[in-house]
Parts: C-alpha cells; sequence; structure tokens
C-alpha cells in the first residue's frame, strides 16, 4: 500500500523528535495548517496553490521529497502571504519590545555617568585641598596671640615701708676649674672633663657634706632633685659612659634613672643599690 504524502511528513516529523510547535516556529506555518497538510486536507488552504507552496516548505524543513505528488498541483494563481500575517504580527511585537529593553537602559546608564562625574570631582577637590595644606596655602597664616605672660609693671613700695623682694637662684654652670661654686640650686649638664661636681653650700665649721658619685655605664637619661622628689630638679640629661663621674656634696638627693642599671651610684666610697621610681639619698 501507498503511504500518502501526509502520512510520510507526518511519520518524518515523529522520527526527528519535533514537536508541532517547534515545526510551526521554523517553517513560519500556523500549526492547524501542517496538521492539514499531515492529513492530506488541502480544504482548509485559500486553493491549492497556498497548498503546494507550504507543502514544498514543510517538506524541505523535514527532507522528505514530495516533488511527484506536487507537479499534480493547478499552480495557476499566484502564491500570498496573507497567511503569514500572525507570524510577522508576534515578530513586530518581539521587535518592540527588544526595542523597549534597549531603551530601558538609557537611565541607569545616565545615574551611573553623573555618580562618576560626582567622584571624580570630589577626589580632585580632595586632592587640591590636601595639597595647598601641604603648601600652606590653605588660608592667611594666623595672628600671633598675645602671651598672658608679659612682664606688668609693678607698683613702687612707699618709702616708709621695706619691701622684701626674693632674689633670683642663680645657676651655675661647671667648668673644669678647681674652684667650687656655692649656689643653693646649682644646674648642670654633662660635659667632657675629668671630674663633675654639683657642690652645695656647707657652712663654716659644719662637718663635712658627704659626696655621692655617679658613673655611668650605659647611656641613661638621668634626673637628680635635693630636697624633696617633688623639687625643682638640679639636673636632668643624658649620662654617658665617655663623660666622667658626676660628683654631688651634700645631703636629701632624690635620683631617678630610667634604667636602673646604667649608672653605679655610691656614697662616701660606698656603692648604694638604686630601686624605682627613685633613690633617697639623707
Amino acid at each position: 500500500m501507498v503511504e500518502s504524502v501526509g502520512r510520510q511528513l507526518h511519520r518524518a516529523r515523529i522520527a526527528q523528535g519535533i514537536p508541532l510547535e517547534q515545526a510551526a516556529k521554523d517553517t513560519r506555518i500556523r500549526p492547524e495548517r501542517i496538521i492539514d497538510l499531515e492529513n492530506d486536507d488541502y480544504g482548509n488552504f485559500p486553493n491549492l496553490t497556498y497548498a503546494k507552496g507550504f507543502l514544498v516548505i514543510y517538506s524541505k524543513y523535514l527532507s522528505v521529497d514530495v516533488s511527484d505528488f506536487t507537479r499534480s498541483f493547478d499552480t495557476g494563481n499566484v502564491v500570498g502571504v496573507d497567511d503569514y500575517a500572525y507570524l510577522r504580527s508576534e515578530r513586530d511585537e518581539f521587535q518592540q519590545q527588544v526595542q523597549v529593553q534597549r531603551k530601558s537602559p538609557a537611565a541607569p546608564a545616565m545615574i551611573l555617568s553623573v555618580l562618576l562625574v560626582l567622584c571624580v570631582l570630589t577626589v580632585t577637590g580632595m586632592f587640591v585641598w590636601s595639597t595647598a595644606q601641604r603648601l600652606g596655602l590653605a588660608g592667611p597664616p594666623l595672628s600671633p596671640i598675645a602671651s598672658n605672660d608679659a612682664p606688668q609693671p609693678v607698683a613702687e613700695a612707699p618709702a616708709s615701708e621695706s619691701v622684701s623682694r626674693p632674689e633670683p637662684s642663680p645657676i651655675a654652670v661647671v667648668t673644669p676649674a678647681p674652684a667650687e661654686m656655692e649656689t643653693s640650686l646649682p644646674v648642670f649638664r654633662a660635659e667632657p672633663v675629668d671630674t663633675i661636681n654639683i657642690p652645695v653650700s656647707n657652712p663654716e665649721n659644719a662637718a663635712p657634706a658627704p659626696e655621692i658619685s655617679l658613673r655611668p655605664l650605659r647611656r641613661t637619661w638621668v634626673v637628680i632633685r635635693q630636697g624633696s622628689a617633688d623639687a625643682t630638679p638640679i639636673f636632668q640629661d643624658y649620662l654617658d659612659p665617655a663623660s666622667p663621674p658626676m660628683n654631688l656634696r651634700g645631703a636629701n638627693f632624690f635620683i631617678e634613672m630610667n634604667d636602673a642599671s646604667g649608672v653605679e651610684i655610691s656614697k662616701n666610697g660606698q656603692p648604694v643599690a638604686y630601686h624605682p621610681p627613685g633613690l633617697s639619698i639623707p
């Protein structure tokens, strides 16, 4: 029994695993017209010319040879494209959607551009401001602030009244001279001499004042006070091993060091141990 053309087309589509909707999309033929072709029903086409045109398209799509069958069709009428109108409408709608999608990112792109420009302006402004600060161009120089320590005029006391004014404490700088300089609060900075002495006053006919010796072993910061731990320092500086020993004559010394073992301390030739935060030598 000879198999009809429609049956051949249907069997070829099923064998290739092509759904009806996929075949309609690929060939741009309505699904109901494909069913008519597979059922050999050409009565739903406007004329046989339409049927022949769709049959040729569909058979080429499925690689089925129907040339012998199509020769029997009457091809007197011109083939039209009205039956493809639904495909054109779908294509036009799809193109409109694509155009809308292409236009929609314009707003985010503009926002990103504005943000980028603002970021660039901000960074540039910060760079210019920091450069001006480094070069001293950020503003006019500040006017000097008047000091409150300026000397104030002192009213003269009447001649009949005696006014006692404290005498300023002299500052003694130790020199290599053998003579001792007498002062109540001497201030000393280490000098590269043979022996450094910080003398204190010693009343006549009084017992000899004890002698305190500081021999630096390492470079050490030393603060020396006399009288109490909160008195004004009479010495504060580094002692270096290259410097000679420092000799103190007197009593009631308070010594502070940042390195407990950096300086060797002795009193009248006897070693004295240093314990942080300070050493009090009566």
